[in-house]
């Protein structure tokens, strides 16, 4: 396995990604939550009275606004963070494994990382594998191998993604890349 592929050898301090924000502000949620997309109302989802979900973390519902706190709830409260993560970078800190923000923004406005209209489609929800586990929604590209062979195949869904992550992976090279 090529070092780059494997997570023994790499390492991740911090939670800073780049991504696609999902976020959506809602009667429901959080009062601070901002909408930076209007096609996913993941209110229409969501299960805030549990009745199909016997409980969640004391961080509620992180998406459809968030969670609006005491005394409309009795969780945290907390904003909406609903998002799509395209590249992990860990920590702006090169010497914790990370990246700096600068570096980040200069390749993005380089002209070096092409950057295409995102259409985005959910192909799942999952339950992850942090205890207690957290539902999330999948953006996965699917088909996940294209038909090449057919020129007249449409690209598969989510492939916006898919592109800029490669290209992100490709232009960085650092220990938290995962």
């Amino acid at each position: 396995m090529p070092p780059v592929l494997d997570p023994s050898k790499s390492r991740v301090d911090g939670l800073a990604f780049l991504g696609l924000s999902l976020t959506r502000r809602s009667e429901y949620g959080h009062p601070q939550s901002i909408t930076h997309q209007v096609a996913f109302d993941l209110n229409e989802v969501l299960d805030r009275d549990y009745q199909y979900l016997f409980s969640s973390n004391d961080d509620g519902w992180l998406v459809g606004g968030g969670e609006p706190g005491p005394p409309n709830s009795y969780k945290l409260a907390a904003k909406d963070t609903a998002h799509v993560e395209i590249l992990r970078i860990g920590t702006y800190r090169p010497e914790w494994g990370g990246v700096k923000e600068d570096d980040i923004i200069n390749a993005l406005v380089s002209g070096k990382i092409l950057i295409p209209q995102i259409e985005v489609l959910p192909t799942a929800v999952v339950a992850n594998g942090d205890k207690p586990p957290e539902l999330e929604i999948r953006f996965d590209m699917e088909p996940a191998i294209p038909d090449f062979d057919d020129p007249t195949a449409p690209l598969p869904v989510n492939w916006g993604l898919r592109f800029l992550h490669n290209q992100l992976f490709k232009y960085f090279s650092f220990p938290s890349r995962f």
